[in-house]
């Protein structure tokens, strides 16, 4: 049962450990589109240049990039988000919000940083896997930069992929091409779309893509990506940083998976395993 983690864990390190360097190379840019759903949405909003303003302040792989001014005139609203996330975390935490939970057990994967750090490609690795060991996969995806916004949508592979695309974002019909086993399914509402998968499709095993701030489902497997290099950027949350929440968060993980290795005279290894929990187990 996948109740167990560790044991759970164990069957699949060995193949997951060959197929993490695919994880090296990853930036969440996928072959079904010329840009992301985020970089889509942005672009369509701001227009081309404001677009590649943001995408690179907010990419926390331009090492300069929050030396820039702007991270600073940011402070005081990284404050509120500070506040909000923190007081969010403290409900949980204490039960006085309950996560609701599907009938059937749940894995997320997710990271502390916006951006690409590999998770669609973990996902996807983890979804063959399990697939293969006999498990009936669903995969819950939010689908940024889709033109569908309400409602649950499942992911189908059609001859029109830009369109697909357009329609449910990039991730959903990457995930459906590469899994045609597996059952891609694209909505806000992550419990009902796990309930769905489960009743309409039979799914005994649902994966949550980018799912670890997205406390309202529960999860029995927290699975967390971490950058090697700058794994907390400059240590700040939105918007003057790239963190979602403070780098405390990742004790709730279950396993942590180092993804982009780190490269001479880049960054501060030490520095950043420093900020990393002890005792949560870390693959590399």
């Amino acid at each position: 049962s996948l109740l167990q983690p560790a044991d759970e864990i164990e069957q699949v390190r060995g193949e997951l450990e060959r197929e993490l360097e695919e994880l090296q190379a990853a930036d969440d840019r996928k072959p079904v589109s010329g840009t992301t759903g985020r970089e889509r949405w942005t672009r369509t909003a701001l227009g081309d240049f404001a677009s590649s303003a943001v995408h690179r302040y907010l990419s926390c792989r331009e090492e300069r990039w929050w030396f820039l001014p702007l991270s600073l005139a940011l402070t005081p609203f990284e404050g509120v988000w500070t506040l909000a996330s923190s007081i969010r975390n403290f409900l949980y935490q204490t039960g006085f919000i309950r996560a609701r939970q599907l009938p059937v057990p749940v894995i997320s994967v997710g990271n502390l940083v916006i951006g690409g750090t590999g998770k669609t490609i973990l996902v996807s690795t983890l979804a063959r896997i399990l697939s293969q060991l006999g498990y009936r996969i669903a995969i819950l995806t939010r689908g940024y930069g889709g033109r569908c916004r309400d409602g649950i949508r499942v992911a189908t592979v059609t001859p029109n992929a830009r369109g697909d695309s357009l329609e449910l974002g990039d991730e959903p019909v990457y995930l459906a091409r590469t899994l045609p086993d597996c059952v891609v399914i694209r909505g806000r509402d992550r419990h009902l779309s796990g309930l769905y998968a489960a009743t309409r499709y039979g799914c005994d095993l649902c994966i949550l893509d980018d799912g670890f701030q997205h406390r309202r489902l529960h999860r029995d497997i927290d699975i967390v990506l971490v950058r090697g290099e700058a794994p907390f950027g400059n240590g700040r949350l939105l918007p003057a940083g790239p963190l979602r929440e403070g780098p405390g968060g990742l004790k709730r993980a279950d396993l942590l998976v180092r993804c982009w290795r780190w490269k001479e005279g880049k960054g501060n290894a030490e520095d950043g395993d420093r900020r990393i929990p002890r005792g949560i187990p870390l693959l590399e």
